[in-house]
């Protein structure tokens, strides 16, 4: 259903860059398989996650939450610092 103006909250899932110079347009399009379904898998799992978050906690907490770098210090959703072994 429209709302009739653009005021309102919206969760998005990011794409990688393609590797080398490929149309963007066939990179995105293309069908996913292997690590990359299972990435998408991931990030929609951690949409909904997101998306659960804003209705109990509203929107500001959740984005704190949730827009942290990988490596940072401060707390991700799980209210543990986003540090991964790989990162150290």
């Amino acid at each position: 259903a429209a709302t009739g103006t653009g005021d309102f909250p919206r969760v998005r899932i990011g794409i990688d860059q393609p590797e080398r110079s490929h149309d963007i347009i066939r990179y995105v399009l293309t069908p996913l398989a292997g690590t990359a379904w299972d990435s998408l898998q991931d990030s929609a799992s951690r949409a909904g996650d997101a998306i659960q978050s804003i209705i109990e906690t509203g929107i500001v907490e959740t984005m704190n939450a949730y827009n942290r770098r990988a490596n940072s210090l401060l707390p991700g959703p799980t209210g543990r610092p986003n540090i991964h072994k790989e990162d150290m």
